[in-house]
């Protein structure tokens, strides 16, 4: 499949502060190498030849920081390729896993086996901050940090304070990201919602 595209008119988002403009782009390698008349003469040059480029967009790729996959290897609905195919085709450039799944990624082998290399979304994993995201013992931080988590992230609710304060105190994650959900089963009345200021 090429990967060389000249686009000789196309929507181009810049940033959500800027407009779209449309403009030339040259896109070589996967990469992209110039806009406008530099596009235009340098696509002469290498010989790709222009595409149409009518009603489509170029904008940066979203990013989802903490999505959800619990069965990367073994899933029929959803693994971690299909995972890949729906993302790209949405737009995606890059996920991050948070460490709920099977296998729960608190340890840093399990990290190893699920990175993959690909060139269509960048995949993260997020560590699990305890073991199995039980909340009764720290993992190895420091070696989860080291081979390719971006940061730590309890389950789906806070994690017990003293196992939190004994996690920072230790501090072996270094300036990785903490992710703690902001909820806690104890106070939640078994699902009771108010709503107001003061809640």
């Amino acid at each position: 499949m090429s990967r060389n595209y000249f686009f000789n008119k196309i929507q181009i988002l810049v940033s959500s502060k800027k407009s779209v403009v449309q403009d030339s782009v040259l896109i070589h390698n996967g990469l992209i190498k110039a806009f406008g008349k530099q596009a235009l003469t340098l696509a002469n040059e290498l010989g790709i030849k222009p595409s149409n480029g009518n009603h489509k967009l170029l904008a940066p790729c979203l990013v989802d920081p903490h999505s959800t996959l619990e069965k990367p290897i073994t899933g029929q609905n959803e693994n971690i390729e299909s995972l890949i195919k729906k993302a790209a085709l949405a737009g995606y450039g890059q996920l991050a896993l948070l460490p709920k799944g099977n296998p729960y990624r608190d340890k840093p082998e399990i990290l190893k086996y699920l990175r993959q290399s690909n060139e269509t979304v960048l995949i993260h994993f997020w560590g699990a901050f305890t073991l199995e995201g039980k909340g009764h013992e720290l993992t190895q931080h420091a070696s989860l940090c080291e081979n390719g988590a971006i940061g730590l992230a309890g389950s789906d609710s806070i994690i017990p304070l003293e196992i939190l304060h004994k996690g920072l105190s230790l501090g072996e994650f270094g300036s990785h990201p903490i992710l703690i959900a902001p909820r806690d089963p104890k106070i939640q009345s078994e699902g009771l919602t108010r709503e107001c200021v003061e809640t």
